[in-house]
């Protein structure tokens, strides 16, 4: 005697389980989806974010220093050449 067997290769059980879901509609399947999305998001990007705080590290130093050299070309600078148009004349 010879048993039919699906064409597919799966059997039988799995595939009425697999029809037996039922799938989320309305705000159950939005909330799923937006927490499924932002698991991928998280699992994808996690590996980047060493490279970006070094990144960001790097940006606010220069920025720290571009604050500094301006302070510093806006107050001193202009008394230091008061002070040698004073010794000169």
């Amino acid at each position: 005697m010879v048993q039919a067997r699906p064409r597919n290769g799966t059997p039988l059980e799995l595939r009425l389980n697999h029809a037996k879901r039922i799938q989320p509609h309305g705000l159950t399947g939005i909330g799923q989806t937006c927490v499924f999305s932002l698991k991928w998001a998280w699992w994808h990007t996690r590996s980047y974010l060493p490279i970006v705080i070094v990144l960001l590290l790097s940006l606010g130093s220069l920025l720290v220093l571009q604050i500094h050299w301006l302070h510093r070309r806006l107050v001193y600078l202009p008394a230091r050449e008061k002070a040698v148009l004073k010794d000169v004349g």
